[in-house]
């Protein structure tokens, strides 16, 4: 018996023999990739009965296949290469919404399951081109995608609409790298963008330099923060747009209520606020957000008791009192029992690091003061 003859009777004869066409047509559909769409074509030529059903759906995979290949062609790859790519940067490429809607039905079937880095800088293909992308973008599209970096396409409100509600519909779920950057996006639909952007549970940098939006967007994004919102963020740009002394206001109170728990003064981009004319934001603003970032940071302190060290983490602007509280409460023993000194001074419980001029890896030394103590 020929090898193809085999093949169909094990297709009528097996398991597959017994599934209706609808389920066949889900395991086509999984199978679908448009850069690679001969396995798709390879099951369905295997036996006659999936030929007839599955007509439409190999014909537009035929079709899909044809603008992958003009797309690769573009930008110089090939489909395989495509396929296999962890890392795309299609900088400058002069891409268009035509080619973004090729892109974005590659992410959205099995095409791209392996990319982790998409770089799009500089194509300038607008509104249009970010709602081709993010077309019917669901929750298992590009799930492997890490950073996106979309500046300088002037995707605008429209755009930034788009691409939140695709994030809204779970695509992109373990994005930890965004730059928005030079986009022109203003108020309306940083309102939009900013509820998905706080739940993106792995979001560590976030870029929104040089657009249009003022404290309106400042508040949607950072005024009141839940626990799990911007957990994990740690650089942040947001130099050259419209916000003014209540926009840096609202960030301020966002980190000293403890929010942003993870951004770093050092990752803080807030350039061109003052002296810049156009921007009515003073430099007592700009410095009273970095003020309570430093107040925020974690301070690693040991408490040195009978040559034990207990380690405790305690933010900047956290009284003292909290560490003897939890040190006595640790050792069994009331307040009065110990003393505790830092640098030879003692300590007194309204004091905080900061207070104290406390960095990381300090030791505050422990000794008892009760007769029956020292005995």
């Amino acid at each position: 018996m020929p090898d193809s003859a085999r093949a169909e009777e094990a297709v009528a004869t097996g398991p597959l023999g017994t599934l209706s066409h609808d389920e066949l047509g889900v395991i086509v559909d999984g199978l679908a990739d448009p850069l690679q769409p001969v396995v798709a074509v390879a099951l369905s030529s295997t036996c006659l009965g999936l030929r007839t059903p599955l007509r439409a759906a190999l014909e537009v995979l035929k079709e899909q296949h044809k603008l992958a290949v003009v797309l690769c062609s573009k930008v110089g790859w090939s489909c395989a290469q495509l396929s296999a790519a962890v890392a795309v940067n299609w900088s400058r490429q002069g891409l268009t919404p035509d080619d973004m809607w090729i892109l974005g039905m590659l992410m959205r079937t099995n095409a791209l399951l392996r990319l982790e880095e998409l770089v799009l800088y500089g194509n300038g293909f607008g509104s249009l081109g970010v709602l081709a992308l993010c077309y019917k973008l669901h929750r298992s599209s590009a799930p492997s995608l890490r950073l996106l970096n979309l500046m300088q396409n002037n995707i605008a409100d429209v755009g930034a609409e788009a691409f939140a509600s695709a994030l809204r519909r779970g695509a992109m779920p373990n994005l930890d790298t965004l730059f928005l950057n030079c986009n022109a996006i203003g108020n309306r639909s940083l309102v939009v963008l900013a509820a998905p952007l706080r739940k993106l549970p792995r979001l560590f940098r976030l870029g929104l330099s040089n657009n249009k939006f003022g404290d309106e967007g400042m508040a949607s994004l950072f005024a009141s923060l839940k626990q799990d919102d911007f957990s994990m963020l740690e650089c942040l740009a947001l130099s050259w747009n419209n916000i003014t002394n209540t926009g840096l206001s609202t960030l301020a109170t966002a980190i000293r209520a403890r929010g942003l728990p993870a951004l770093s003064p050092e990752w803080l981009q807030l350039v061109g606020f003052s002296p810049d004319p156009y921007n009515p934001a003073s430099a007592s603003s700009i410095q009273a957000v970095f003020n309570e970032l430093e107040l925020a940071k974690r301070i690693d302190l040991k408490a040195i008791h009978h040559g034990q060290a207990t380690h405790f983490k305690l933010r900047g602007h956290t009284p003292l009192l909290k560490l003897i509280h939890a040190f006595c409460a640790r050792e069994g023993v009331a307040t009065s029992a110990l003393g505790f000194t830092y640098k030879g001074n003692t300590i007194e419980g309204y004091q905080t690091p900061l207070d104290l001029g406390m960095v990381s890896g300090d030791e505050i030394a422990v000794t008892s003061l009760l007769a029956d103590e020292d005995q």
